[in-house]
């Protein structure tokens, strides 16, 4: 199988539970038992500057510690690269120029999997930069997407799952947040989320960008 470098950290919650998925997928999806039957796994935590609970706020720092710290992941066996942060995908195209090991995109993962959905309303619950940067939109047409009020709810949401002191209050936000949207699924477009939210808190659709990175890297892992 192809080793799995995974550059986390971003935020180190989010990354615990890639992690976590990553060991339940192999189990449901290929009967993974004994040692042997998991893919090997390269994963650096690394502590980035320049970011917060709304994203980016220092992209030259951040792009080039990101540079660095993959060409680590590479050194030490990893086939091709994920990173569990939707928006630190803001550099996708600029990394690829700079490395030689593949990186899979959590976004476009995540959009792939909407798009063979067919649903068509979907809303997006994401971080102020990837709504900034417009991440999602350059792969998918006409998402619904939060006023400037509930978009700062989120980052609160966001900061509490980075600190630890996310609650059942922070789930009512997100619900009521999606209800306003009115859509027929949304996208969990920042790995904190999930942490908060999952399919069994409600009827509407929920692409959980998380989970999907974390499959498609087994997927792919699979692969000689």
């Amino acid at each position: 199988m192809k080793t799995i470098g995974i550059l986390g950290g971003m935020g180190p919650v989010a990354t615990a539970e890639l992690y976590k998925k990553i060991i339940k997928y192999c189990q449901t999806k290929y009967g993974a038992v004994q040692d042997k039957d998991y893919p090997p796994i390269v994963m650096y935590s690394l502590p980035l500057k320049g970011t917060d609970e709304t994203g980016i706020i220092n992209e030259s720092s951040v792009f080039q510690e990101f540079v660095k710290e993959i060409k680590k992941l590479k050194i030490h066996g990893a086939d091709f690269v994920i990173i569990p942060c939707n928006t630190l995908h803001t550099f996708d195209k600029r990394l690829q120029e700079e490395l030689s090991i593949p990186l899979m995109s959590i976004v476009e993962v995540t959009s792939n999997e909407v798009k063979n959905s067919k649903m068509k309303k979907i809303g997006l619950l994401a971080s102020e930069t990837t709504y900034g940067n417009n991440l999602y939109e350059s792969y998918l047409d006409s998402l619904v997407v939060p006023d400037k009020k509930e978009r700062k709810q989120i980052s609160q949401v966001i900061l509490h799952v980075m600190g630890g002191k996310n609650s059942q209050t922070d789930k009512k936000i997100l619900l009521k947040i999606i209800e306003n949207m009115k859509v027929d699924a949304v996208i969990l477009g920042c790995t904190e989320l999930p942490v908060v939210l999952n399919q069994s808190d409600t009827k509407i659709k929920i692409f959980d960008s998380l989970e999907i990175l974390a499959k498609n890297a087994v997927d792919y892992a699979q692969i000689a």
